[in-house]
């Protein structure tokens, strides 16, 4: 699926929905025989709600601050090491600087691109 679309599947009592976001989140909701809503994000339960609108307001919320954490760890990841990719050989990673995320330099030239 991907691309962060969700879809609707089952019919009548026995029915659900998925979202996924890339490969890293996948939820699901859906109703369990005793008519009540289950809800998970990848395989991870959030619980069982009465009402279907309880357990998606539980997968938005659990997923929006999930999705904080990742892009708070890669930010910290580029502000380290001001590349999201390893070094080359003869390359070497210049100091962060929010104008010049990921800039790289080549050994031959010291100080470029430092100000």
């Amino acid at each position: 699926m991907g691309k962060a679309k969700g879809t609707r599947w089952g019919r009548g009592s026995r029915v659900g929905y998925d979202l996924e976001i890339g490969d890293a989140l996948r939820a699901q909701i859906s109703r369990n025989r005793e008519g009540r809503w289950v809800a998970s994000i990848t395989t991870i339960s959030l619980g069982t709600y009465d009402i279907k609108e309880e357990a998606m307001r539980r997968v938005e919320e659990t997923m929006r601050h999930d999705m904080s954490r990742i892009l708070e760890d890669w930010a910290l990841k580029i502000g380290r090491y001001g590349t999201a990719r390893p070094k080359k050989a003869g390359e070497r990673i210049v100091p962060f600087s929010p104008t010049r995320v990921g800039t790289l330099v080549h050994r031959d030239t010291p100080d470029a691109g430092i100000d």
